[in-house]
């Protein structure tokens, strides 16, 4: 006896559909597991955002230098200490 799709084998649309449900499923493991630091590394530049506040401490350095609010010794000084 013959039941239409039951018994009769399996569709290209059947063996699509799983995939797409097991690489959603994965997908899903995968940005709950490693959510926070894979969207950093992926989505904001690599290093996170630990890199991006030290480089605009940095560029808030050199323009406080440039303005000559801060002399060469502290400049160097506070220098050392952000690229430690």
């Amino acid at each position: 006896m013959h039941y239409y799709g039951y018994m009769g084998g399996v569709s290209f649309w059947d063996v699509l559909g799983h995939i797409v449900i097991v690489l959603l499923v994965i997908w899903l493991v995968i940005r709950i597991v490693c959510g926070p630091r894979w969207s950093r590394r992926w989505g904001r530049g690599m290093g996170g955002p630990g890199m991006w506040q030290s480089h605009n401490a940095l560029q808030i350095l050199n323009e406080r230098f440039a303005k000559g609010e801060i002399n060469k010794e502290e400049y160097e000084e506070r220098k050392k200490t952000l690229l430690g």
